[in-house]
């Protein structure tokens, strides 16, 4: 995190002064992100001027954003997709789409999960569930239409079963 990227009113102790930027919540807000992700290990904050450490302004936002990072490691879940015996399962005929879709629910980390109906074209072996939320379950369920991040991933599921298809049409 540079300290240049904030507004120079929230963090008077750093290299460049500008009016424009990031506020102290938002800075809080990306280090608790950082704390929860499980690809992000470290967190270095760059551009503090040591000669202004009368500012104790500055300092208290830095002891307030290590807090907010240690928070988000504190409360981080187990890296990978979850295993899907420990899944409750909902199945909709999504007539809009034609597709039957399968939700699932995790119970214990409250998240949801959407199979891809696409099963020949996984992106990834790691990746074979979309993430979704409550949301997007009652819209399929309402036989509405899906958000637009749903349909760009079926989108992307699809056109990889299609080059896979012309790779393997290639190599026989």
């Amino acid at each position: 995190i540079s300290l240049n990227a904030l507004k120079n009113q929230e963090a008077p102790s750093q290299n460049l002064t500008s009016p424009t930027g990031f506020t102290a919540e938002d800075l809080c807000q990306m280090a608790y992100y950082a704390g929860r992700s499980e690809m992000n290990e470290i967190l270095s904050i760059y551009d503090y001027v040591r000669e202004t450490h009368d500012n104790t302004l500055t300092v208290n936002l830095l002891a307030t954003v290590i807090w907010y990072f240690m928070h988000g490691l504190n409360l981080r879940t187990p890296m990978g997709l979850p295993v899907e015996a420990d899944l409750q399962k909902f199945i909709i005929e999504h007539k809009i789409d034609g597709k039957k879709l399968t939700f699932l629910k995790d119970e214990r980390e409250q998240k949801w999960w959407l199979s891809s109906p696409y099963f020949k074209a996984n992106l990834t072996h790691s990746m074979p569930l979309i993430s979704c939320d409550y949301y997007d379950y009652q819209l399929a369920a309402n036989e509405q239409m899906l958000s637009d991040r749903l349909i760009g991933w079926f989108d992307l599921y699809e056109k990889s079963g299609e080059s896979q298809d012309v790779l393997k049409a290639n190599t026989s």
